[in-house]
């Protein structure tokens, strides 16, 4: 295949980097889950490239902390509900997470090709 422009080249090591700290299959889907919300959210807010992903704690690192601060009530974030219309990303593979990464960016890509031309992606029952 091609070259991945879709991602830059260091979140595509921050994946492998986060399926590499996995220890079970729970873990991959947290893994897995934390991934989609970063990478939907970096790319909502068009920091995809600019953000540092290098930097950025590990997934499992971060429900870690998520976990410690859960027992005090957190309040509801104001943009709660736009995960509630995001349409479903492919599941990733800890197997080839450079394949997962390109199935992952393609799928975010076309989302936002939908919405920069204003289509909703719907079902036709008929044919």
């Amino acid at each position: 295949g091609g070259s991945n422009k879709a991602w830059p080249p260091s979140l595509a090591s921050y994946v492998e980097r986060a399926f590499a700290a996995c220890r079970s299959d729970a873990d991959r889907q947290a893994t897995e889950r934390r991934l989609k919300e970063l990478i939907q959210r970096a790319t909502a807010e068009g920091r995809l490239w600019a953000k540092d992903w290098a930097a950025e704690p590990l997934p499992l690192d971060a429900q870690a902390a998520e976990q410690r601060a859960a027992t005090a009530p957190a309040p509801t974030p104001p943009n709660a509900n736009a995960n509630a219309n995001a349409p479903s990303l492919p599941p990733l593979t800890a197997h080839d997470p450079m394949k997962a990464a390109r199935e992952m960016a393609a799928a975010i890509a076309a989302r936002q090709a939908a919405e920069t031309l204003g289509k909703r992606p719907r079902s036709d029952d008929g044919g």
